[in-house]
């Protein structure tokens, strides 16, 4: 099933990011087309879909669908040259998050935007090779 509409707060169980964040760096930017992909966020069809994610303002929220745990917070802002870029992100210190290093946090994050939101492929986790290692943290769009 294709997605309708662009995913809202509203449209599956979303809780605030509980407790501890700690802020990540991240060079990422978008031209108007991705950003607006980006935008319509995603919404679980299946249970393989393991996120769901929504716009607020300037704010993309990235929740796990089976618990609604708010894992990621990004805001976006314009570069100057007129594409988007994260101008800040935050990751939940929940204990399934906490000892994992920023490098990595990082790179769950670029590879959910550009596979679950992008529908592109993106190299993976070099420590995670095989979609039955990847799919706890990805799901099916490992």
């Amino acid at each position: 099933m294709v997605q309708q509409k662009a995913a809202r707060r509203r449209d599956w169980k979303a809780d605030p990011m509980q407790g501890m964040a700690r802020r990540l760096n991240s060079e990422l930017r978008f031209n108007n087309e991705d950003f607006k992909a980006i935008q319509f966020g995603l919404v679980p069809y299946e249970i393989g879909d393991k996120w769901f994610m929504f716009m607020e303002g300037d704010w993309l929220y990235m929740h796990h669908s089976w618990t609604g745990y708010c894992a990621y917070k990004i805001r976006f802002e314009q570069d100057g040259f007129g594409n988007m870029k994260v101008a800040e992100i935050w990751a939940s210190e929940h204990d399934q998050y906490s000892n994992r290093p920023n490098a990595i946090s990082s790179e769950i994050i670029e590879v959910l935007l550009i596979h679950c939101l992008l529908r592109r492929n993106k190299h993976m986790i070099a420590e995670q090779t095989t979609p039955l290692q990847l799919w706890p943290e990805y799901g099916k769009s490992a």
